[in-house]
């Protein structure tokens, strides 16, 4: 397997991990005083797993369409 075929495999997953991700942001629910503090950190872990997922797969698609001969 060469390399565009790991970045191709590597974005896909990205992807489909900041899908997951956002999906559990929007359906978070609305939480009671006692799930406030859960929610609050559980929605930063995601919030912040979700902007590294973007940023991998822009370092990806830069890596694939300017790498020297694409692998």
């Amino acid at each position: 397997m060469g390399k565009r075929e790991l970045y191709f495999f590597g974005i896909i997953v990205l992807i489909a991990a900041s899908i997951l991700f956002a999906q559990r942001l929007l359906t978070a629910g609305y939480p009671t005083h006692s799930d406030v503090f859960y929610l609050g950190v559980e929605a930063g872990v995601f919030l912040s797993g979700l902007m590294v997922c973007f940023v991998l797969v822009c370092w990806l698609l830069y890596r694939l369409f300017h790498s020297g001969k694409g692998g």
